[in-house]
């Protein structure tokens, strides 16, 4: 049968860091994936194609890279980026283990984030603050997340009774959609003016499908 659930905007979140890229002048961005038959890897390459074509910015599969999301499959990833004619500006990491690969092989080839590659991963704020540069990413709110699954089961709990002689409670299904929460740590881009700050900005939008 349907249960309810509380779920991550992937999509959402791809969108907003290659944005975020976009908005500080940069133009080739890298994307590193896991399989791309997961769906969390479908769904935040989504998110990040769909910014690139509302810029009007091309798309091209050299900087699309889909593999295993493994620390070492995560290297040699942006070895392929970095070793690219006209590398990325900036590379989008779908989860930490790629971001933090990542990070180790740009700064083991002697380039600096983000002077040389900006970098953005998905991780918490504690991992993101344990890397030296502090690492930028997106941040799902899990404890948000378990607070808003928690109120959801609470309500249909109050607002329904069991069936008489079944012991389980009917419901309306009921999907609710967690926006992610950035967390911008201290960067300043060389390519453009504007300066990052340190700061997690929070918000949550409960989207009810019945």
């Amino acid at each position: 049968g349907r249960c309810s659930c509380v779920v991550a905007d992937n999509a959402e979140s791809g969108k907003a860091a290659t944005e975020h890229f976009l908005h500080h002048g940069a133009k080739r961005i890298g994307f590193i994936g896991g399989a791309n038959h997961l769906d969390i890897v479908k769904q935040r390459k989504h998110g990040y194609l769909d910014a690139l074509r509302q810029y009007q910015i091309p798309i091209e599969r050299e900087l699309i890279v889909c593999e295993k999301m493994t620390y070492e499959e995560g290297r040699e990833a942006t070895r392929k980026l970095l070793a690219l004619p006209c590398p990325p500006e900036a590379i989008l990491a779908m989860n930490d283990t790629l971001a933090f690969a990542a990070m180790k092989e740009i700064k083991e080839q002697g380039l600096r984030i983000p002077q040389d590659v900006a970098l953005i991963g998905y991780t918490d704020e504690l991992h993101s603050n344990y890397v030296e540069p502090a690492l930028t990413a997106i941040t799902h709110q899990t404890y948000e997340m378990g607070v808003a699954s928690c109120n959801l089961l609470l309500q249909h709990l109050q607002k329904n009774q069991p069936e008489e002689g079944s012991g389980s409670y009917p419901f309306d299904s009921e999907r609710i959609v967690c926006k992610i929460a950035f967390l911008q740590n201290r960067m300043n881009f060389d390519f453009c003016s504007h300066t990052l700050i340190n700061i997690s900005e929070t918000s949550m939008n409960k989207d009810f499908q019945g």
